[in-house]
Formats: structure tokens, sequence, C-alpha cells
């Protein structure tokens, strides 16, 4: 089988400058590729029409993409977390403490409430789920990387 790569995840956001810069002044991403898309792209995203502005954000070898619809995108649906397709995106932090302040000082919001210690492995760990400036849902693990 030839070699595969994954290329990247990708969040509608509303406010490109504002959601580049909590994940760039968060986690430490790097932004260096931004366009914009028109029509050509509209059937692979089957819409109508397309004029949307993205930016390319890299950390390591990961990509996190953000789009941001020129036209009102439609407003979020919150779905449980037991429900199929994509819940959220997770950050191994060497902090949980200070990595919910600068969630909170870029934008974002932390619940108290889903924040837990336990073990993992014989290892003890730490999680919080926190929200973008859009209420993404985004983990936060402070712990060594696992699988």
């Amino acid at each position: 089988m030839p070699e595969i790569l994954m290329s990247h995840v990708t969040l509608c956001v509303t406010d490109l400058e504002r959601s580049t810069r909590f994940y760039v002044d968060t986690f430490g991403f790097d932004a260096p590729y931004r366009r914009a898309a028109g029509d050509d792209f509209a059937p692979l995203l089957g819409l109508p029409t397309l004029d949307l502005e993205l930016v390319m954000l890299h950390l390591g070898e990961q990509r996190l993409e953000l789009v941001c619809h020129r036209a009102a995108p439609h407003p979020r649906t919150e779905a449980p977390m037991n429900t199929v397709g994509f819940t959220h995106i997770a950050f191994y932090v060497p902090d949980i403490d200070e990595a919910c302040a600068r969630v909170e000082a870029y934008g974002g919001t932390v619940d108290a409430a889903h924040r837990i210690k336990t073990t993992v492995h014989g290892e003890q760990r730490e999680y919080a789920f926190v929200r973008d400036p859009d209420g993404n849902r985004v983990e936060l693990i402070k712990g060594s990387v696992l699988g």
C-alpha cells in the first residue's frame, strides 16, 4: 500500500482572526498559510456557492485548518459526546491550570465540572474539557503521550 498521510482537521469558525489568535497564542501553532476559496471548491463541499477564507495552522507535523465563510455560517448545533462523528480536538499540555488560564485569556471558556484527575496505566493524569471562542470542544491532557 502506498504511504498515506493525514493532512489536516478543519474547524468552521465565525471570526478567523480571533480563532487564529486563540490557537496560536493558546497552543503555540504557527499560521504560515492563508488563502481565500471561491465557487471552484463549492462542489467539493456540497454547497451551491462558496466564499470563504482559511488559515492552515501548523503545530509540528499536525495541521488544523480554520475556515470562515463570509456568508453567515449555520448556527452551532450541540451534539452530546456519544453522538457519532467528530467530538473534539485534544492537546497534551505540561500544566492544566496554565493551559486553562491561556484558554480564558484568549477568548475560550473553561468549565470546572469537566475536569478530572485519574490514573491511567499507572500514571496520575489530568484531563479538562474547554471551549474555543466558537464553542468547539478542546480536551487538555496532562500526562505522557499514549498510543
